[in-house]
């Protein structure tokens, strides 16, 4: 944004530049004017207090979000709402926002959602830089996603509620969530929770997040579902086989044994029956850890001798038959289900977390059916082989 050598602010502004400091993120102007420059991703803490005429906020559509155990908003969000927006506060106090939208979350979704006339909307097309661009790339790309879905997105600057290529959909979420109070799942008999994590290898302020995400399976026998049961316009998924529910998300930038403390302080807070770890990252570190702040927690180590894109599948597949519901909106979780492409990125850390919480559940899925007898009663046929309980 400020050293690109044909768009880049000390480019455009030419000689009225007087003093670039890159060290410190700011860029001198001859009337008197300072530019400053932050990051988003930690809340864009330096420009708080700051007395601003107007901001560009470029890549928004990738500006991490994330909540702390305590439901506090921190990073992209943050930035937003507590830096940015009180800090832009001199007249014109406008802000420009721009970047490649990447799925309808995050500060994209906040500002689709503001009342008419406080947000203006443009969407440049690749054809309308065609001029600053190689001809030959530009016709390759137009080749090669004109028409398609992600075209729309990268081509024609259309912000699309579906990512191409994503295992889940927003609408597949939607379907299924279900704002039922855990405690209702948890005196459900049978129901069994399972608190996930997916460790990081460091704790840095940059680091990736350690992902931690609960979730419980109700067997389909259980009152609770009979509404579900009942309901023949539903896949015959939904109707014969058990359910899980999603209960909780507590995923961040922890040091070893601060997501140790933080996902027993859910296991106990849950009344889970254990906690499921990744022994690949660390091996056995897990266990470990969690062992030597309470000996009595039961953990289980799962090894991922599958590709992330084979074990998610059958996952997004039980959301498909509208098997796995949410019992309140996990913004960062969904965000992530929603905007990964098998192949194209890592997976993100709350969703290896959830993928690892459902496998120790539910397997390769379909692990208990119900048969509906003649005169209607129902009879549990349990397939337990090789299933950790």
């Amino acid at each position: 944004m400020i050293e690109h050598r044909r768009s880049g602010l000390k480019k455009m502004l030419g000689p009225a530049v007087t003093q670039w400091n890159r060290s410190i993120g700011e860029l001198y102007v001859a009337n008197g004017s300072k530019v400053y420059c932050d990051g988003a991703d930690d809340g864009a803490l330096r420009i708080q207090g700051k007395e601003l005429r107007g901001a560009w906020a470029d890549e928004i559509g990738l500006w991490k979000t994330t909540k702390t155990k305590k439901g506090e908003t921190k990073g992209g969000m943050q930035a937003w709402k507590e830096s940015l927006v009180f800090a832009v506060r001199e007249a014109p106090a406008l802000i420009l926002a721009t970047g490649t939208p990447k799925g309808n979350r995050g500060v994209v979704k906040l500002l689709r959602t503001e009342p008419d006339g406080r947000v203006v909307f443009t969407h440049p097309r690749l054809a309308d830089n065609r001029h600053n661009l190689d001809a030959a790339i530009v016709a390759e790309w137009e080749a090669l996603y004109g028409g398609t879905r992600l075209g729309l997105q990268e081509l024609e600057g259309k912000v699309l509620e579906d990512v191409e290529g994503a295992l889940w959909t927003l609408q597949m979420i939607e379907d299924a969530r279900w704002a039922v109070p855990y405690a209702d799942l948890h005196r459900t008999h049978g129901s069994r929770t399972v608190v996930a994590v997916d460790p990081a290898t460091t704790s840095n302020p940059d680091s990736d997040e350690t992902g931690i995400v609960a979730a419980t399976r109700i067997p389909i026998t259980a009152d609770l579902l009979r509404p579900i049961v009942n309901r023949r316009d539903l896949p015959e998924a939904a109707r014969l086989y058990d359910h899980g529910f999603v209960v909780a998300d507590r995923s961040d930038i922890y040091t070893p044994t601060g997501w140790a403390k933080a996902a027993i302080g859910l296991y106990h807070e849950l009344g889970a029956d254990r906690i499921v770890g990744e022994a690949n990252q660390g091996g056995e570190m897990v266990e470990t850890i969690v062992h030597q702040i309470d000996p009595n927690v039961p953990v289980t180590l799962v090894w991922a001798s599958k590709s992330k894109e084979a074990r998610a599948e059958p996952k997004a597949a039980l959301y498909e038959q509208e098997r796995i519901h949410h019992i309140e909106v996990f913004e960062a979780l969904e965000s992530e289900l929603t905007t990964w492409v098998p192949g194209e990125s890592e997976s993100p850390n709350h969703l290896d977390a959830e993928v690892w919480a459902l496998e120790d559940l539910f397997g390769g899925g379909q692990v208990q059916q119900t048969v509906i007898a003649a005169g209607g009663a129902t009879s549990p046929v349990d397939e337990l082989a090789g299933k950790q309980w």
